[in-house]
This record gives structure tokens, C-alpha cells and sequence, in this order.
């Protein structure tokens, strides 16, 4: 029984791995979305909303603080270009 429950502390440990890395792939392409972006001197207000949706994602399954200090300076970039966008506008 001891083997048994080992394995499957494993295997949860793996699966939750293996999220967290499907997670960050998926905001390391949102990211790569806004530096395209901002490279052409355009940035659409969806590619600014995706990365703010994956980003809360991500804040909400991690708990190392240089992932969230990270994920800050992420998003306050993306603050600074939502409001270049705002104030575009007008």
C-alpha cells in the first residue's frame, strides 16, 4: 500500500508539473504575442487582455516570489501600454 500511495504522490507531484509548465508556455506566448506588438508599433487591446487573463491565472498557482515579482513587472507593462492604447483614443 506504502508503494502504491508513493506512486500516486508522484504521479499527482508530475500532473501538477506539468501544468504549471502548460501554464507558462501559455503565458511565455502571450508574451511573445505583446513583444511582436510592440515591435510593430501596434499592440490590439486582445492581445493585452489575454496576457492580463493568464497572468491572474498563473498569480493564482504559484507562491515563488521571484515568479510573482516576474508576473508584476509583466503586468505593469501591460498597464503602461493599455493605457497608451486609452489615451490613443481619445
Amino acid at each position: 500500500a506504502g508503494l502504491a500511495l508513493g506512486l500516486q504522490e508522484v504521479s499527482a507531484e508530475e500532473q501538477a508539473r506539468r501544468q504549471t509548465v502548460r501554464q507558462g508556455q501559455s503565458l511565455l506566448d502571450s508574451l511573445e504575442g505583446l513583444r511582436h506588438s510592440l515591435l510593430t508599433g501596434r499592440v490590439p487591446l486582445e492581445v493585452l487582455s489575454t496576457l492580463e487573463a493568464r497572468l491572474k491565472q498563473q498569480r493564482s498557482l504559484t507562491a515563488d516570489p521571484r515568479l510573482i515579482a516576474l508576473m508584476d513587472d509583466i503586468e505593469l507593462r501591460a498597464a503602461v501600454e493599455l493605457a497608451k492604447l486609452e489615451r490613443a483614443r481619445k
